[in-house]
């Protein structure tokens, strides 16, 4: 299959896969546990297409990079504020408009303001349940 990127806004897609990700009492899994959830379903639906890279970001006091799979890879945003991650997330689509890969680039997100600055870059939209759909 044709190469892709898929730019995912990790702690939007927490938020938008309750059932999954904040299952009820008893079941319940800390913050990190959910976050480690994300990014071995992530892990577990791009491996077998080594074509496609996943690129999973969230909002993180530290910055950090990891490969999670040879096509995942994890950032954690570092700085201040509210919508860290979706600055590292911008960046990266400019610069995979700009390095003109043919790359296809898709956004995994809801969160609408993101989502546009995301379609002016070139990034097709993809809803979190759209996605869920595959885990």
């Amino acid at each position: 299959s044709a190469p892709a990127i898929l730019m995912i806004d990790g702690h939007n897609m927490l938020f938008g896969l309750p059932a999954r990700y904040s299952p009820e009492r008893g079941k319940a899994l800390n913050d990190a546990g959910k976050r480690e959830r994300v990014i071995a379903d992530v892990v577990r639906v791009t491996a077998p297409n080594p074509a496609v890279r996943a690129w999973i970001v969230f909002d993180g006091p530290t910055r950090s990079d990891t490969q999670a799979a040879p096509n995942v890879r994890v950032t954690y945003s570092g700085g201040k504020g509210e919508h860290r991650a979706d600055g590292v997330i911008l960046d990266n689509l400019k610069f995979f408009r700009t390095s003109d890969t043919g790359m296809r680039v898709f956004m995994v997100s809801n969160d609408k303001d993101l989502r546009d600055k995301a379609h002016r870059l070139g990034a097709r939209n993809v809803d979190v349940l759209e996605f869920g759909a595959f885990l």
